[in-house]
């Protein structure tokens, strides 16, 4: 998928789930490696696996990292910024607001598809001036995280010039 077909990229409202996102975004991971920044325990690592090549996951938080290794995901142990961040053609961001724009500077200028945080002004400001695609769904699109919290659901995604 190119940048052009990203403009007209569509998704319909509902529950958004990792496993909705992963359906969403196929076509741009589609047989790609594929790096989840921040993963977590790998909770998303498993729908991402669904249509990537691979997907490796760097986490700074070690009992993540054991408990998703437990999991049998491919996690790094590590600090993005700090640590060898893992190769990959394409990069998945869904991080807290105040180190999400730490994490984009420090990634390889390749496509980056970041969890779109529509309510911070320093990361919307942000996002335009690195000219992001977005696809946001206003009020009525939801995603559900591994607390079962809700928040807004949006999807930016970065290509390199």
């Amino acid at each position: 998928m190119d940048e052009e077909n990203l403009k007209s990229f569509e998704a319909g409202p509902f529950l958004y789930t990792p496993e909705a996102i992963a359906d969403i975004i196929s076509p741009i991971i589609k047989d790609k490696i594929v790096c989840d920044v921040g993963c977590r325990a790998g909770i998303f690592m498993k729908h991402l696996s669904k249509y990537a090549k691979e997907v490796i996951g760097i986490e700074q938080e070690v009992n993540a990292v054991m408990k998703g290794r437990e999991r049998g995901y491919n996690i790094i142990h590590g600090k993005v910024g700090v640590d060898n961040i893992p190769d990959a053609d394409i990069y998945y961001v869904w991080v807290n607001p105040p180190n999400l724009v730490l994490v984009i500077e420090a990634l390889p200028n390749k496509p980056i598809i970041i969890g779109n945080y529509h309510k911070y002004p320093k990361i919307q400001k942000y996002l335009k001036e690195k000219e992001a695609i977005t696809l946001y769904i206003p009020s009525f699109g939801f995603i559900k995280n591994e607390c079962g919290q809700l928040n807004t659901f949006g999807i930016s995604f970065l290509w390199p010039k």
